[in-house]
């Protein structure tokens, strides 16, 4: 059996030759393995032994020393074989230029740094002692880029010769490499010339290997991971790119300097990128590009994210962009020029919005892109802005050049209360305003430089509504264009309203923009035209309603001169609550005011008009003329704050007059103290004529006569004053000079002075009561009213006056009244004359009567000069009766 067994077997061998040659196959490939094995597990033990870590430190460190020319360190060095043979360096760093070192100019940290470095290599080369790197991977490698305050950088010297010789020795490892290889690396940039900081990290892995043409290198490659931050100023925010990647697949030809892009794709979150094409020349200082690059729904939203210095705190935009476009020609030289090169491309604009603190302010807007050399156009806009219709289009001309030119035309509608509650949302005050703008303008202006950008077009305002602290009722305005003129605006005269008040106003501004230099704060550019009318405007009714009954600035005028108090208070501190520290611009300012009645109780002004000029802090009011107590007014104004005033101002340490008689009349002078300027001196100069006026009306608003005269009235006054801080006159500054002269009146029987005067002449009230004319020249000055040869003229009496006349109340005149004798006879004076007038009983004639007045208008005193009256009795007698007498 076994015999027949075996018989069978040697059969079957020798009747199937396939499957002998079969096993003999298995059987020399098991040999072949096992060889192989053995000799990669002899590789393992033996070849570390012929590259010790010293033997490899001394190839490594001097060959890169020799390329970098600066100096090398490394931590550790070890040949490993399995599961392939690799070079390990760990803690390897590459320093500055120690000359710049030893200098200051840069750190002293390493220029490159890293955790490992891992050379991997070809295994045959070294059974014959020959290293020859396939692939190199650095691990969380490190480069500093620095740049110096005059420009240099830490790398100018890196690898700067040519001349180092290539060692053949055993220190000689050859570098080209397939495969390269950076995982977790860092790029940080320090520019101190600029202030610029940048951070770049990554992990790549690229692979170039020879093409069919020797002198190709086929290379491809992925960038993963790559983020970038920068910071332009120590506290500005950081931008960041955050996890990009990037694939390439290119062929270089480095001898003939080409590179041809079969594909090249940057995918970021916010932006998906590819190109295609080539660039030829690169030795050339102007290397020729044929590109072709396109962008697919790129998020906004995400791209705002990365937008150097951000958008802004609470904006939020959204939308898409495609853009396709296509670069020929040679790159720009040095100088910049782009001669020959041609950039074509378009695009567009999809579902773009803005939303600022949780609310839309820009909805639904699309827009075509056309973007060349010579213009970048975003045309066709169509949108929504604050849910009114948007639509327009902007262009940049020459956006490469030095100062590239915007423009664009833009046309649309807004909502004035939404925008006053968008400014509230943003930390404005909150306006209760109203209405609505449609707005269709032009602008055009260097991109770079806002300031000289120039706006032109209509805004038409409908049904507006704006609070004025200074109106009780909100100024409303039915319909109103308004011109921007490129520099400035400009209205045809509209309408507005407050209340019951009608006003119309039409206006030209020249010169506002640039508004920095428009609205300067010294020599703004600025130029206002205006014309202002209104039928009838009733201060009362117009202004804010005051708790009780408010002084006017007429009270307070007269209480200021005259040293009194305002509802217990002094003049000049009500006044610098109402008018307190008014500061007149300094922009250059025309205008004409015309208003059919002027309403400020109790005053009345009609068919007033006025002009009105303002240039450099002083105000004109030229032209003025009115119909007012009765009478017309004429005159000017002029306001002045163009010169600062050193000097000091005086007014009283008491609320005492501060017109104050002279001292002739036995009042002595009052003890006054000296204040400084307000902050913002204002001088005042005025004339006035005021003809046929209510004599009581007008003296009652401006002294403190009151309504003690009538009559009718003719003033004329001509004066300047330095006024305080609350536009009051300085009194003991005040100089002026004039004519006041009252016809047909007389003196009211409240009137203390000459009901006194009367009493203490006994004499009939009607002789120094009534007068057909009363009057005459005075001036201002030195704190003092002083009248000359004022003439009071009646039927019964005629009476000069001369001196000191207070507003506050002082008197200090001189009268003399020439009174028939009749009259004396029957007075008190009769009893004065010595026994003369007895003498001269049935003669007629007059007398002169040689009367002092003092004390105050309330309380006059008064001194008569007997003897004078006695002389000119004694020249009424006959020449011998005279010399018995004497």
């Amino acid at each position: 059996m076994a015999d027949d067994a075996s018989s069978a077997s040697s059969d079957s061998r020798t009747s199937d030759p396939s499957s002998s040659s079969s096993s003999n196959v298995l059987r020399w490939t098991l040999y072949v393995i096992s060889g192989f094995v053995g000799l990669v597990l002899l590789a393992a033990v033996v070849l570390p032994q012929i590259f010790p870590p010293e033997r490899l430190k001394r190839i490594v460190v001097p060959q890169v020393e020799n390329a970098v020319q600066r100096d090398v360190t490394i931590g550790s060095i070890g040949l490993r074989v399995l599961p392939f043979p690799t070079v390990r360096i760990t803690d390897f760093t590459i320093a500055n230029d120690s000359t710049f070192a030893a200098r200051g100019v840069f750190t002293d940290e390493p220029a490159i740094q890293g955790d490992a470095l891992n050379v991997d290599l070809a295994l045959w080369p070294l059974f014959t002692a020959t290293i020859e790197p396939t692939s190199i991977e650095l691990v969380r490698p490190v480069v500093r880029y620095q740049i110096a305050e005059d420009g240099a950088t830490n790398f100018d010297t890196f690898a700067a010769t040519d001349s180092a010789e290539v060692d053949t020795s055993e220190s000689a490892m050859p570098v080209s490499v397939s495969d390269f290889r950076l995982t977790e690396a860092r790029v940080l940039y320090d520019d101190r010339s600029t202030g610029q900081w940048a951070k770049l990290g990554f992990t790549a892995q690229l692979r170039a290997v020879p093409g069919e043409n020797p002198q190709a290198i086929d290379s491809r490659g992925t960038i993963e991971d790559l983020t970038l931050a920068y910071v332009s100023e120590p506290d500005a925010d950081t931008t960041a790119l955050q996890n990009a990647t990037v694939d390439y697949d290119a062929l270089a030809n480095t001898t003939a300097g080409t590179i041809d892009i079969r594909n090249l794709k940057v995918s970021t979150p916010p932006i998906g990128l590819a190109m295609t094409g080539s660039i030829r020349e690169m030795s050339a200082d102007r290397p020729v590009v044929d590109l072709a690059i396109e962008t697919t729904d790129a998020d906004l939203a995400q791209l705002a994210a990365i937008v150097p210095g951000g958008v802004g705190e609470g904006v939020a935009p959204r939308g898409t962009l495609n853009l396709n476009v296509a670069m020929q020609g040679p790159l720009p030289d040095s100088t910049g020029s782009t001669e020959g090169l041609s950039l074509t491309g378009d695009g567009s604009l999809s579902g773009v919005g803005v939303d600022v603190d949780g609310t839309t302010m820009l909805a639904d807007l699309g827009a075509a892109l056309s973007i060349s050399l010579e213009s970048i156009a975003v045309n066709n806009i169509e949108g929504r802005l604050l849910g009114k219709p948007l639509s327009g289009q902007v262009t940049v001309s020459e956006p490469l050049a030095d100062a590239p030119q915007l423009n664009g035309q833009l046309a649309g509608a807004a909502d004035l209360a939404e925008l006053s509650s968008l400014a509230a949302e943003e930390g404005g005050e909150t306006v209760d305003i109203a209405g609505a703008v449609d707005y269709d303008i032009r602008f055009s202006g260097p991109a770079t430089d806002t300031d000289a950008i120039r706006v032109r077009g209509p805004i038409t305002l409908a049904n507006v509504r704006v609070p004025n602290e200074s109106l009780r009722e909100p100024l409303e305005i039915d319909d109103a264009t308004i011109q921007l003129t490129g520099t400035g605006l400009q209205a045809d005269r509209f309408q507005m309203r407050s209340g019951e008040t009608t006003m119309q106003l039409g206006f030209t501004v020249q010169d506002l923009l640039p508004v920095s230099r428009g609205l300067a704060e010294t020599n703004p550019a600025v130029r206002i035209a205006f014309n202002f009318s209104s039928d009838e405007i009733d201060l009362v009714e117009l202004m804010p309603e005051e708790d009780g009954s408010a002084p006017t600035y007429a009270d307070l005028f007269t209480a200021q001169l005259a040293g009194t108090r305002v509802d217990g208070r002094p003049a000049e501190e009500v006044a610098q609550e109402v008018y307190g520290d008014v500061e007149l611009p300094a922009y250059r300012v025309n205008g004409d005011v015309r208003i059919g009645t002027l309403l400020n109780d109790p005053q009345r002004f009609d068919n007033l008009t006025f002009d009105v000029n303002l240039r450099n802090r002083r105000l004109e009011v030229p032209n003025l003329s009115a119909k007012t107590y009765g009478g017309t007014l004429a005159g000017s104004i002029v306001l002045d704050q163009s010169a600062a005033a050193t000097s000091a101002y005086v007014r009283p340490a008491s609320q005492e007059s501060v017109l104050m008689a002279s001292a002739r009349g036995g009042i002595a002078p009052r003890r006054v103290e000296r204040l400084p300027m307000p902050a913002t001196p204002t001088a005042l100069s005025y004339n006035f004529e005021l003809t046929g006026a209510k004599a009581s009306a007008f003296l009652r608003d401006w002294t403190t006569l009151g309504e003690f005269v009538n009559g009718t009235m003719d003033f004329s006054i001509d004066g300047s004053s330095p006024l305080t801080s609350g536009l009051l006159p300085v009194a003991q500054a005040l100089t002026a000079g004039g004519r006041s002269l009252v016809a047909d009146g007389g003196f009211s029987s409240d009137f203390a002075l000459p009901a006194k005067l009367v009493d203490k002449l006994g004499v009939s009230k009607p002789s120094f009561s009534n007068f057909k004319q009363f009057g005459g020249p005075f001036t201002i000055e030195d704190g003092e009213l002083k009248i000359g040869e004022w003439d009071m003229q009646n039927n019964q009496v005629q009476t000069s006056l001369s001196g000191a006349f207070g507003l506050g109340g002082t008197v200090d005149l001189d009268m003399t009244a020439e009174m028939p004798l009749s009259m004396v006879r029957g007075s008190k004076l009769s009893g004065q004359t010595g026994g003369i007038l007895d003498r001269l009983s049935g003669k007629d004639g007059t007398v002169p009567v040689g009367i002092s007045v003092g004390g105050t208008i309330s309380e006059p005193t008064f001194t008569i000069d007997t003897s004078a009256l006695q002389d000119s009795l004694k020249e009424l007698l006959p020449r011998g009766l005279r010399r018995l007498i004497d």
